[in-house]
């Protein structure tokens, strides 16, 4: 978390707690940092694989199609945490038949896809709302005033940011490549002890 806030443009020096979520592929890390330090830390195994193996899911039980990985992504991108547009719509998306192996497209619709992220999403939002919920009365009080930084591949789905908003109350908004905020963040504290 610390290396994704100094990636992703945060001033990790403030005297100023900041909160950080990191959603990652298979951990979404939770943190606020105040003075270089992380004084608070905490973690669930619930990130981006989870909502593409939930798609995955779908389409075995419903569709009985063997989804071909780079298809749940792409499904995932696609709707992510949106609510209302483009959930009428459907999407093709290529898999192996779970009967004769042979390979099969089939229509998926948005709404059932957002059905089945959402399960996932809430946990997530769940996880970021027990720790606010935990914090100290004046680190709360900075966090609430702070708002929320994104980093991670889920602060590029559509929607998660208005979605993670809309629960908690505070401003949410991801950093600036969120995708590559730990690695440059990991960069830069390498470079930096590299010269002490």
């Amino acid at each position: 978390p610390l290396a994704a806030a100094i990636g992703g443009g945060l001033d990790v020096a403030s005297e100023h707690a900041q909160m950080i979520v990191d959603i990652g592929d298979g951990v979404t890390d939770i943190a606020v940092i105040r003075l270089g330090s992380l004084v608070v830390t905490d973690a669930v195994r619930i990130a981006c694989s989870d909502l593409t193996q939930a798609v995955c899911d779908l389409a075995s039980t419903r569709y009985d199609v063997k989804l071909y990985q780079n298809e749940a992504e792409r499904l995932v991108r696609k709707i992510g945490a949106t609510r209302q547009q483009n959930l009428s719509a459907s999407y093709i998306a290529a898999g192996d038949d779970s009967r004769t192996g042979t390979l099969r497209r089939v229509n998926i619709y948005g709404h059932e896809i957002a059905a089945a992220l959402n399960p996932v999403l809430q946990e997530i939002i769940a996880a970021v709302s027990v720790a606010l919920r935990n914090l100290p009365p004046d680190i709360a009080c900075e966090v609430i005033e702070n708002g929320i930084r994104l980093t991670g591949g889920g602060a590029c789905l559509p929607g998660i940011t208005a979605l993670i908003a809309n629960e908690t109350n505070l401003t949410v908004k991801p950093v600036k490549e969120p995708m590559r905020a730990v690695i440059n963040g990991a960069r830069q504290m390498l470079a930096v002890g590299a010269q002490s």
